[in-house]
């Protein structure tokens, strides 16, 4: 590796792409629409470019976490378009297996290579660095790459491309069903006359909740909204990974 890019740099990519250019000993390039970002990424330690194309054809490992599919399709697209062969590019964004499948072969076909790699743990986790990252693809690739990954947190290989967008949905299918399960226990203790403001001290204080990781309601209720439809679309697939 001679290159690192990184793009992305919201809740998320910002406190991973410092980690990664206060760990790696390697350059890294870095893009943001927002300008703020690109600030704090410069005042760490990497180098922003004004254009993602720079990072796609200037460096032989891409790491990227993006909002939107279509964002993401784009970006890889485009790396895969001004790359060379051998370079990897690693999504670390939550994506769609059918996705990622599609653009493995296209950035295959390319001689490059695409690793599924979403991470799990919030921003707080990103800050400290200590994220559970799941990676599908290539094992030369994540070999590879792997030092660079464990910038960020504990890399796991999962298996054959998409295998770390399964691991990812039944991460957030789990925690979903440990929701739920809050929600019925907190409705029992309503029901009963009990104080819930006091149920919940007491829950937090025994790590019931902060084990389960869902202290905070409101981020894990939108995160099961934004899996449950892919969920379901790979239950109706049971075929997306051979």
């Amino acid at each position: 590796m001679q290159k690192i890019g990184f793009l992305g740099m919201g809740v998320m990519g910002l406190p991973m792409a410092k980690n990664v250019v206060q760990k790696c000993g390697l350059p890294v390039l870095g893009y943001d629409v927002v300008q703020q970002q690109m600030d704090a990424f410069r005042e760490a330690g990497g180098i922003p470019v004004s254009d993602p194309a720079e990072i796609y054809k200037a460096c032989d490992v891409i790491l990227q976490i993006l909002p939107t599919h279509p964002i993401i399709r784009n970006s890889v697209e485009q790396a895969i378009q001004y790359g060379k062969p051998g370079n990897v590019i690693v999504d670390l964004s939550s994506t769609a297996p059918d996705i990622i499948l599609e653009l493995y072969q296209q950035a295959k076909d390319a001689g490059m290579f695409l690793l599924d790699s979403p991470v799990s743990g919030g921003n707080p986790m990103a800050i400290a660095g200590t994220l559970a990252i799941m990676t599908g693809g290539d094992k030369e690739a994540f070999d590879k790459v792997k030092p660079v990954l464990a910038c960020m947190g504990s890399p796991v290989y999962t298996g054959g491309p998409a295998s770390g967008s399964v691991t990812k949905l039944v991460n957030n299918m789990i925690g979903g069903a440990i929701l739920v399960a809050i929600a019925e226990g907190y409705a029992f203790a309503a029901k009963a006359g009990i104080d819930l403001q006091t149920t919940f001290e007491q829950l937090a204080m025994h790590s019931t909740l902060e084990t389960a990781g869902v202290l905070d309601f409101n981020s894990m209720i939108n995160v099961i909204k934004k899996y449950f439809e892919l969920s379901i679309n790979k239950i109706n697939d049971t075929t997306i990974i051979e």
